[in-house]
């Protein structure tokens, strides 16, 4: 019987490997451009829309969970292993990020949105490292 062979390393087929901070910097690249789309998009329906003006941060938060999200999975895919710990980092460098852009807005003081912020930003992140590293390549065992 002939198994089947399953390449474990960061290089597919015949290709040279590639390396692993450019897949992980391209995987931030990618959660970003998805998060800016997000807000695109919300943007777009909230300037149609009549909606409250609480539902903006909710939208943004949102926005930002999935841009971790989609980071966390893009790295956890590629690197196949800790993919909580991966969405954890990414949902704290999304919040550290919200931090950043909240202190140059001028908010000085740390609320329980803040909080809040932390809590769904780490949730999404933890989610998307973890489906990251649980959707396997699909084995084909020999049949006996």
């Amino acid at each position: 019987m002939a198994k089947t062979q399953i390449s474990k390393g960061l290089h597919t087929g015949g290709a040279a490997p590639v390396n692993l901070p450019l897949r992980l910097v391209l995987a931030a690249i990618q959660g970003f451009v998805c998060a800016g789309l997000a807000m695109l998009a919300c943007a777009w329906v909230y300037c149609r829309v009549d909606f409250p003006d609480y539902a903006a941060p909710a939208a943004a938060i949102c926005c930002a969970g999935l841009g971790a999200a989609v980071t966390a999975f893009t790295a956890a895919k590629h690197i196949r292993q800790g993919g909580l710990w991966i969405g954890l980092g990414c949902g704290a460098l999304y919040f550290v990020l919200f931090a950043a852009a909240a202190v140059l807005n001028g908010q000085t003081e740390f609320t329980t949105v803040a909080v809040w912020k932390l809590v769904c930003l780490f949730a999404f992140g933890g989610l998307g490292g973890v489906l990251g590293v649980g959707g396997g390549e699909s084995r084909r065992h020999a049949s006996v």
